[in-house]
C-alpha cells in the first residue's frame, strides 16, 4: 500500500474535505485522482460525487463573495485599473451572457474562476447567479466524474502499482486530458462567437 493509499484509507473524512477544499483551486486533476482511488475501494463513488458538486459551487459562491466585497476596495480599484482591459473582455464576453458561458468555462480554469469573480464585482443578482451555479457546477461534476470513472478504470486494469510506479507519466496523461478538454471547450466558444 502506498503512502497515499494509506492515508486514504486511514482518514477518509479528511481525504473528503480536503478535496473538497481542492474544488476551490484545481477541479479537474484532483476529481481525475480521486478517482483513481475511488476504483481501488478507498472512496465512495457516491460520497465523491457529492462533495465534488458542493466543493464547485461553494467555491463558485466564494469567489463570488470575494469580487462583491472587493468592489470598492483599495485592492479592488487597483485590479480596475490594472486590468480595466481584459476584466472588461471576459466582463463583455462571460459575465454578460453568464447563463450561456456557465458550463464551458468551469472548463477553463483561469476564465472560469475569473468569470464567477466578475459576477461578484459586477454585482449580479445571487440568486439568478445560484440557480446558474448550481447547475453548471453539477453538469461539470458528472462530465468530470465520468471521465475520472473512465481514468480510474483505464488505472485499474493496467495496475494500480504499475501506474504508482510511473505515477509522473499518469501525472502527464492527466495534464494533458484536461489541456484537451480546455481546448476543445475554447474551439467551441469562439465557434459560438462568430
Amino acid at each position: 500500500m502506498t503512502g497515499i493509499e494509506h492515508f486514504i484509507v486511514a482518514n477518509p473524512f479528511l481525504s473528503y474535505a480536503l478535496i473538497f477544499l481542492g474544488m476551490f483551486i484545481e477541479g479537474e486533476f484532483i476529481v481525475l485522482f480521486a478517482s483513481i482511488f475511488a476504483w481501488q475501494g478507498h472512496l465512495d463513488w457516491r460520497i465523491l460525487a457529492v462533495v465534488v458538486a458542493s466543493g464547485i459551487i461553494t467555491g463558485d459562491l466564494t469567489w463570488y463573495a470575494i469580487g462583491r466585497y472587493l468592489r470598492g476596495t483599495r485592492l479592488g480599484n487597483w485590479l480596475d485599473i490594472r486590468f480595466e482591459r481584459s476584466l472588461g473582455w471576459i466582463h463583455d464576453r462571460f459575465v454578460a451572457n453568464y447563463h450561456l458561458y456557465a458550463i464551458p468555462t468551469k472548463f477553463i480554469y483561469y476564465v472560469n474562476r475569473a468569470t464567477v469573480f466578475l459576477n461578484g464585482w459586477r454585482q449580479t443578482n445571487l440568486k439568478r447567479f445560484f440557480w446558474i451555479t448550481c447547475l453548471a457546477g453539477i453538469t461539470w461534476t458528472i462530465i468530470v466524474v465520468a471521465v475520472g470513472s473512465f481514468v480510474g478504470y483505464a488505472v485499474y486494469l493496467i495496475g494500480f502499482r504499475a501506474v504508482m510506479k510511473r505515477i509522473e507519466l499518469v501525472a502527464l496523461g492527466l495534464f494533458l486530458s484536461i489541456f484537451i478538454i480546455e481546448r476543445s471547450v475554447k474551439k467551441y466558444i469562439i465557434s459560438r462567437k462568430h
